[in-house]
């Protein structure tokens, strides 16, 4: 399989993507405050969603509901979202 000039490129863009998200989580571990870090995350993973990068929202999300805030709904919304524009159905209870 021959790559072209526009799959490689997306490739690189779609791991640019990913290595944002991880630097996000990353640098969201240095604000104390869970609140703020929180915020900081869901206005991420709102950006990402907005620009049709589901996977990487959902990363974010489940990133928030496991790390900082596992009562967060708009991490669990964003993340619900998320599987059903991947998989194309609503999640399993």
């Amino acid at each position: 399989m021959v790559n072209s000039p526009q799959s490689t490129g997306r490739l690189a863009a779609y791991i640019a993507r990913r290595d944002d998200c991880w630097k996000a989580i990353n640098f969201s571990k240095s604000i104390r405050d869970r609140g703020r870090r929180r915020s900081y995350l869901l206005e991420k993973a709102q950006g990402l969603l907005s620009a049709d990068e589901y996977d990487h929202a959902a990363l974010l999300a489940w990133h928030i509901l496991y790390q900082v805030d596992a009562r967060s709904l708009q991490a669990r919304q964003i993340l619900n979202l998320a599987y059903h524009r991947i998989f194309g159905r609503p999640p399993r209870p």
